[in-house]
């Protein structure tokens, strides 16, 4: 059995706060498997709960102990940056639809469209 230390009141409050109102899914749910986990909720219960293998669930955990709020966050992970927004490929998509059987006249409508 594995629980993070006890949790303060503020602390609570701060990971009430990152869990409803974060904008990272990962933090969410990191946050809430922490706030459970010091309620007395088990690893395999936790991972039953989020879906995931209970190794997920003690690496969140570890990563608490260790990092604190710090921890909640993904690691930078390589890879180049994104070309699009999200905004622009639904725009691709749409693009694309009206001229599924024309390609080319799809890629000089985003072109001219400044989205490729």
């Amino acid at each position: 059995m594995k629980f993070v230390t006890p949790l303060n009141e503020a602390t609570c409050k701060q990971l009430e706060t990152i869990y409803h109102d974060d904008t990272s899914f990962q933090r969410r749910r990191r946050a809430q498997a922490i706030l459970l986990n010091n309620r007395g909720y088990k690893i395999d219960s936790l991972a039953a709960i989020f879906v995931c293998d209970r190794d997920t669930v003690s690496a969140w955990l570890t990563q608490w102990e260790e990092y604190a709020f710090d921890g909640l966050s993904d690691a930078p992970r390589s890879g180049r940056p994104r070309k699009t927004t999200i905004t622009q490929d639904r725009q691709i998509v749409r693009t694309v639809e009206r001229h599924p059987q024309q390609i080319k006249q799809a890629a000089v409508a985003l072109k001219k469209k400044r989205l490729i």
